[in-house]
This record gives structure tokens, sequence and C-alpha cells, in this order.
């Protein structure tokens, strides 16, 4: 039974994936699961695509940044992210932006798993799940019994039970319950936004039902100096120091 690493928002900073890889790898990874948004705000959109389509194929979902970088269209977002979606459209092969575009909204791994950027329930809306009452609102629509995402690049683990109380899960080790559901935000590789500037993932032993989160390093004055050389806003080189 393989050992899931779960990670999402890598955002184009290769830095941190790089990172992400080696450390997931020395934890006992064997499989690879991404919920999207490859891309975006980073300098080194191409090489994290070509990276993460490689290590798992046919387990990546689509971000939001992911579609606007695939299709040109960033009018829905602020000013920073416009400019660096607009920005990472030119440096991606056609190729490059078909295979984003062909990426879907959720993806069933396992009947137990699934996969989505930012809800189950309605994921083509984007929608930011952070707390008790969006974890709620979308408890019904959870037919899988573990559900991972991203989008708001702020982990947390929820525990559904059975008769309806939805329980924040603070451990850093989740033991998984058979007559519970999840909902578990891995948080991100490459934009930590919980105001600590380590990458996020989680890892899964499917084996022993037990779910694992872990930070971790990577070099951040490299990744911030690759942004300001590309012409990129200095905001988005700012923020990784932060975490915000």
């Amino acid at each position: 039974m393989p050992r899931y690493a779960i990670f999402s928002d890598v955002h184009g900073n290769l830095e941190a994936l790089e990172a992400f890889l080696k450390h997931s790898r020395e934890q006992g990874a064997e499989e690879y699961l991404c919920c999207g948004d490859v891309v975006g705000y980073g300098a080194d959109p191409a090489a994290c695509l070509d990276r993460v389509r490689e290590l798992c194929p046919g387990r990546v979902v689509l971000g939001n940044h992911d579609q606007a970088v695939a299709t040109g269209d960033a009018t829905r977002m602020n000013p920073h992210a416009l400019r660096a979606a607009l920005w990472t459209f030119t440096q991606l092969s056609p190729a490059q932006r078909e295979w984003l575009d062909g990426l879907p909204l959720r993806i069933e791994v396992e009947p137990d798993i699934l996969l989505v950027h930012s809800s189950p329930d309605r994921p083509e809306r984007w929608d930011y799940l952070f707390g008790f009452h969006e974890a709620r609102s979308v408890a019904d629509s959870l037919d899988q019994r573990i559900c991972f995402l991203g989008h708001t690049h702020v982990p947390f683990a929820f525990e559904l039970a059975p008769e309806g109380a939805v329980i924040r899960m603070t451990s850093r080790h989740v033991h998984l319950r058979r007559d519970c559901r999840y909902l578990i935000n891995v948080g991100s590789v490459g934009q930590p936004r919980d105001r600590d500037p380590r990458g996020s993932y989680v890892l899964y032993d499917t084996g022993r039902e037990v779910l694992e989160r872990f930070r971790f390093s990577y070099d951040i004055e490299k990744a911030q100096r690759k942004i300001i050389e590309a012409g990129l806003p200095d905001f988005l080189a700012l923020r990784l120091e932060g975490g915000y």
C-alpha cells in the first residue's frame, strides 16, 4: 500500500519544489499527488511544470493560476497575480499550456481519495475554504473519505464525524478513523501564507492510516533573486521570506 506525498501550489518556485522532493523522499514517499497551481508567481514555471508532469502523471488537478496561464485569461486576478500570469504565459510552450488546459478539476485517486484545488462541491468557482463554516458547508458533497486540497496556501485538517461534528485536527500526526471523513489542506510548497515561510506538504501512509504534516526549508533568497531578475513584481519576492 503506497505512501503518498500530497502537495499543492508550487507556483513556479523551483527551489522549493526541489527541496520538497528531497525532503519527501527522505520521509519514504513512494507516489505523488498534486492539488494544482503548478505555475504562477514564481520565476521557473516551465521547469516546475515539467518536473510535476513527470512526477505524477494523471494525478494533477487544475488550479486557478494554471487555468489563467493556459487560457491567457487572468482578468479576475489581482494586479500582481495578473502580471505574473501574463508573464508565465510567455514562458511556456504551446504544448505545456495545452497540458495545463487539459488538467481536470477533480481526480478520484482511489475510491477513498479525492483531489481538488479549491473545493470539492464547486471546484470551478475557486472558492476558498478556511474554517469550520466552510468545512461544514461542503461536508454533504463529499462522497470520498478523504479530500485533499490547496488554494488558500494555509494548511489545515478537519475531521467530519458521522454525527455531524467538525473537528479541527491540530496534531502533526493524524490517525484516521474508518467512520469519519477528512478535509485536508496540504498548504503550499512554493508560497506559504500562514506566516511560516517553510514549504508545506502531507504524507499519507495508506497502510497505517496515518497522515503526517511536514514543513521544509529551501533557498528563499535564490528564489527571490530569480523573481526580481525576471522583472516580476518585487512584492512576489518579498512575501516569500515572511510567509504571507
